[in-house]
């Protein structure tokens, strides 16, 4: 039992040790798009408030983002491998930004969780923001980032 147990915790940490592509470090921005934010109550259904936002990502090799999307920032949030094969579901990562403040000024959300979902990296990123609060997966917005290092 000693040795399944050790052998779980090697093969865990040995699943995590892939490397950060030189290509994708850096800071990429994406200009102004459409990001919809989504409500739902009981009595009014989904709500949805459209106005514009750019973003700024600042991907480190240390496998953290910064950044910003419209007036909300955020600070080291993971950065994640998809676990489906890129060329099948059009996304290699998984930036897991987490809880971020108001985006724009529609937006009546003072909090809610979000992630972007990224190609590989190339000349320029056709990246998704998804709001993801409570198990959702609902697309915000789509963003063209281009690195501007």
């Amino acid at each position: 039992m000693k040795y399944l147990i050790l052998f779980l915790i090697l093969l865990l940490t040995a699943c995590n040790r892939w490397v950060v592509p030189e290509e994708l470090v850096g800071t990429w921005e994406a200009p102004v798009s459409d990001v919809a934010v989504r409500t739902h109550s009981k009595e009014e259904g989904f709500k949805f408030y459209h106005d514009t936002a750019s973003a700024m990502l600042i991907i480190s090799d240390n496998k953290t983002v910064s950044g910003r999307i419209g007036s909300a920032t955020f600070e080291n949030a993971a950065l994640k491998k998809n676990f489906g094969p890129p060329n099948m579901t059009g996304i290699a990562w998984i930036v897991d930004v987490g809880p971020v403040g108001t985006i724009h000024p529609a937006d009546p959300l003072p909090q809610k969780e979000v992630q972007f979902w990224l190609p590989p990296a190339g000349e320029t990123m056709d990246a998704e923001l998804r709001y993801t609060q409570n198990g959702a997966q609902f697309p915000m917005a789509g963003m063209v980032f281009r690195k501007s290092e």
